[in-house]
């Protein structure tokens, strides 16, 4: 076996390992909040403050989510490195920003939030910008920052798609299912 074949098993074990973890991740997710019920602002934030042990480790749990299906499809983009170089590098580079996108909105949800409600829950002079940071970063708003850079991570794994699917078709129905 040569160190490519070599290679090619360990990125594809790799790969594999990932799914599984995804899968596992996904199953996880359902019994963790990602967000504060519907209500007024001073109802969500009491809620954020009584439950922002549960609100972390749901993020945390979608941050594995993210990290294994990026994993998932680096090793799809490895398949295809032979046949389209050009198109596994931009799907790569796509796929990159996209893990950029998705992890400045977990680091979001897992500090910036929790430390807003403890300012908000404070007498401070940090509750006012607390709160005003809180509404900008919201993740229930479909046009604040946070839900923004969540958009474009979920582009980007659009264009991946895009750039990946043809090269796929091409290959061995062996290759297309591992």
């Amino acid at each position: 076996m040569t160190d490519a074949d070599t290679l090619d098993a360990t990125i594809n074990k790799a790969a594999f390992r990932s799914a599984i973890i995804l899968i596992v991740a996904g199953v996880l997710s359902v019994f963790f909040p990602l967000d504060a019920p519907e209500g007024p602002f001073a109802e969500r934030m009491i809620w954020y403050s009584s439950n922002v042990g549960a609100f972390v480790m749901g993020w945390v749990v979608q941050m594995i989510a993210m990290l294994t299906l990026t994993g998932v499809f680096a090793g799809t983009v490895w398949q295809i490195r032979e046949s389209n170089p050009l198109c596994a590098f931009v799907a790569g580079t796509a796929l990159l920003i996209s893990v950029v996108a998705f992890i400045i909105v977990k680091f979001i949800a897992i500090w910036s939030i929790p430390q807003m409600v403890v300012a908000s829950s404070t007498v401070t002079a940090d509750v006012v910008v607390a709160e005003q940071l809180f509404q900008l970063l919201n993740p229930s708003l479909p046009f604040s920052l946070f839900t923004s850079f969540d958009y474009l991570g979920f582009w980007m794994y659009g264009v991946f798609g895009l750039l990946v699917a043809r090269p796929l078709f091409r290959l061995t129905l062996s290759a297309k299912i591992a």
